[in-house]
């Protein structure tokens, strides 16, 4: 009878440990399957995080001139603005330049280094100018056409004016008025009133020469090609996909 007992209990144990194996084996199944689940779950979530960082990226940064975010154009960080204002395409930065006729960023101040080429030489230029039909340069051309007929008129009379009181006093100063000193005096004062009306005349001609210079250069230089030389450390040109990727 103890010995059957033996028997039955040590069968007993051995079912148990079978039992037990088992289970722990089902244990260590599940376990690895809810750690598989939980990484393939975290794996997910991160390419969801990179999918909605990429989205994002396309929708807030953009050129802050022409606001075109398809990234068809390289961005470039050529000033010292920082964030999304510093971003920029090289074309329209040019562009920019060469319409607003500036060498420097308007919001950091950055001077830029440019190249400037003109488009036309000096003389082509002027004609061009002078011949322009848009509006915004008809009161310049105005003021010129208006300007060149002033000199045409006053030029003549400034030379005549100058001629006669060369004259007079040239007659006053041979003649000897020594019993009428008050002409002796005329002399004086015809040379003195024809200083005066030469000194007005170039004045004028020069202030108005250098009016009308100075919006002609500036149209000139607002014609003018530039190209933008970017430094080695403002070269920073980026490609939102490869970033996107690399996060």
């Amino acid at each position: 009878m103890i010995g059957q007992r033996s028997s039955v209990e040590s069968v007993l144990e051995k079912i148990i440990a079978k039992v037990e194996a088992e289970s722990n084996q089902k244990n260590t199944g599940i376990k690895l399957t809810i750690k598989r689940k939980l990484n393939n779950s975290k794996h997910d979530s991160n390419k969801r995080a990179k999918l909605n960082l990429h989205e994002s990226l396309d929708e807030a940064i953009h050129c802050r001139i022409c606001y075109d975010s398809s990234h068809q154009l390289p961005i470039t960080y050529p000033c010292k603005c920082k964030g999304t204002m510093g971003a920029i395409h090289l074309k329209c930065l040019e562009h920019w330049l060469e319409e607003s006729n500036r060498n420097s960023c308007e919001l950091c101040g950055h001077q830029f280094e440019i190249r400037r080429t003109p488009r036309y030489h000096v003389l082509h230029s002027i004609l061009i100018w002078v011949c322009l039909n848009q509006q915004q340069h008809q009161l310049y051309v105005r003021s010129l056409k208006a300007d060149l007929l002033r000199s045409i008129i006053i030029t003549p009379m400034a030379i005549g004016c100058s001629y006669i009181c060369i004259v007079a006093a040239d007659f006053y100063a041979k003649n000897n008025y020594d019993s009428f000193p008050p002409a002796r005096w005329s002399t004086y004062l015809l040379l003195a009133m024809m200083s005066l009306l030469l000194f007005s005349y170039f004045i004028w001609m020069y202030m108005a020469i250098q009016y009308h210079q100075k919006i002609w250069f500036y149209w000139w230089q607002k014609t003018s090609t530039v190209r933008v030389i970017l430094n080695p450390e403002n070269r920073t040109s980026i490609n939102y996909k490869s970033n996107v990727s690399q996060v």
